[in-house]
């Protein structure tokens, strides 16, 4: 009999609680139901990473209320990039505000990015896109502008690889709409596997016309232009650049031009030679050319043709040898 009051007990104040309203207050303001955040530091000797955001400032004084994505060094497991504000661009693109957090036993630094604007100057909270750490750890790479940048993580300097990028004319480093939609990736660079190299796509779209659309992000909209081949239209020039990061020398690849796609570029065990993917615009006829980093020369590697398609995907692997 006992214990069936005090079933019924509980059920009459299940009940009750089910009854209460929820308001906008609620959800919103006092965040009645939102998740806690767990605050903890880097411990080197556990290997464990728990984040106090609000312990840290960065070099301008400005602290991270909320981190998005957090990447760390697979060379280096003291370093910790940060991606906060993360914001969509098209369907797989985006771009964040980016933070270095340096984590020893004795202290911990927290770095931004900085943004250089094309006229001079310091964009304030500037956004970049596909901030990685270089294989080594030494460097963070990311596109800011339409460039494709190093950050000295020791020196604290950054190099800009290359300075032609504008909006709607030049792309370094990151697609452009065509491949971002159609070859689904968006990350136009890639490092070597020792990090002596980096691998970036450059698309002239000057050539490419301009699709536009009303953005009703405010009272009076706005007008967005951007490059939107269609069938038949002409698409970006591509070219494939390899850059030696010791050295500061750039080279371009060397492989037939024209209406064609690059789809893919893939680095091959040999800490030399990058792979790049030659394609048609029927999308019949697959290259696969061996290309030197030190000289762009490139060699055929592999030849595919087919009477109606041929299928891209990412299932390739390359022996040491060079050959296979």
């Amino acid at each position: 009999m006992r214990n069936l009051l005090v079933i019924l007990l509980l059920c009459s104040i299940s009940a009750n609680a089910q009854t209460k309203s929820i308001t906008l207050e609620d959800i919103y303001k006092k965040g009645t139901f939102r998740g806690e955040f767990i605050n903890a530091r880097f411990d080197t000797t556990k290997k464990e990473v728990n984040w106090q955001w609000n312990r840290y400032k960065d070099q301008f004084g400005k602290k991270i209320n909320r981190a998005d994505q957090v990447i760390t060094s697979a060379a280096k497991p003291q370093l910790h990039l940060v991606k906060s504000n993360i914001e969509s661009i098209y369907r797989r693109s985006t771009k964040a505000v980016i933070h270095l957090l340096i984590t020893t036993d004795r202290d911990t630094q927290l770095i931004r990015l900085k943004g250089t604007l094309a006229g001079g100057g310091e964009q304030e909270d500037p956004k970049f896109l596909h901030a990685e750490f270089s294989p080594t750890g030494e460097y963070i790479s990311y596109v800011y502008q339409n460039n494709l940048y190093l950050y000295n993580i020791a020196s604290g300097t950054y190099t800009a690889i290359t300075k032609d990028g504008k909006w709607n004319e030049v792309i370094n480093g990151n697609c452009d709409w065509v491949y971002e939609e159609e070859f689904e990736f968006t990350q136009a660079y890639a490092w070597n596997k020792e990090g002596t190299h980096l691998a970036y796509y450059r698309f002239d779209e000057s050539g490419v016309k301009e699709f536009n659309m009303t953005m009703f992000d405010n009272s009076h909209n706005s007008d967005y232009r951007y490059k939107y081949p269609k069938a038949g239209d002409d698409n970006s020039v591509v070219e494939i650049h390899l850059y030696d990061v010791k050295n500061s020398k750039d080279v371009k690849a060397d492989f037939e031009t024209g209406d064609i796609y690059i789809p893919r570029i893939k680095w091959t065990e040999d800490n030399n030679t990058l792979v790049v993917f030659w394609m048609n615009r029927h999308q019949n006829h697959l290259k696969l050319l061996a290309t030197d980093a030190s000289t762009g020369k490139s060699r055929l590697l592999y030849e595919e043709t087919n009477k109606y398609f041929v299928e891209i995907n990412d299932d390739w692997w390359f022996l040491k040898d060079g050959k296979h």
